[in-house]
């Protein structure tokens, strides 16, 4: 039985691929290659690795402790500035929990731009400085306050 040459390319181009082997899938060996890592963490040591995903972590939690900072402490943070008004008390929350949700994705399109570590030292950076201003504000005025709290929430660490 004979075939001609461009029957034995269609059932060439038409046979399902298998995918290469991964590590732990008792499947081929056990090493992969540098080149194939599927994350960047993965080719880190342990503790190295141990040390990124706590710093990522602790980052989430302080991007999360910067909207519940103030709801605790709302009441004596109007005290320190004379404001009683709930209209106005509530701007120290939701002032940064709207620049955090409207500036996330600008955010996570500048880390694929310019690398994801370098905006995440800027964005820690940005966040300690804003926080210095809404420390210091309690020399100046409430507006003032408001303003450090919604620059806290342009650029998440």
């Amino acid at each position: 039985m004979t075939t001609s040459f461009l029957e034995e390319q269609k059932d060439a181009s038409h046979s399902p691929k298998t995918p290469s082997p991964r590590q732990g899938d008792g499947i081929g060996p056990t090493h992969i290659p540098k080149d194939e890592y599927m994350y960047i963490a993965d080719s880190y040591h342990l503790i190295r690795r141990a040390i990124f995903i706590m710093a990522v972590c602790s980052s989430m939690f302080t991007n999360q402790l910067g909207l519940c900072n103030s709801l605790t402490t709302l009441e004596i943070i109007g005290e320190s500035f004379g404001v009683t008004d709930p209209g106005k008390l509530s701007w120290a929350i939701s002032g940064y929990g709207l620049t955090l949700g409207t500036f996330v994705l600008i955010g996570g399109r500048l880390g694929d731009e310019f690398g994801n570590k370098a905006i995440f030292i800027i964005g820690m950076g940005w966040l300690s400085l804003t926080s210095m201003m809404a420390g210091a504000s309690v020399y100046s005025s409430y507006p003032v306050y408001i303003l450090a709290r919604v620059l806290q929430g342009l650029v998440p660490p």
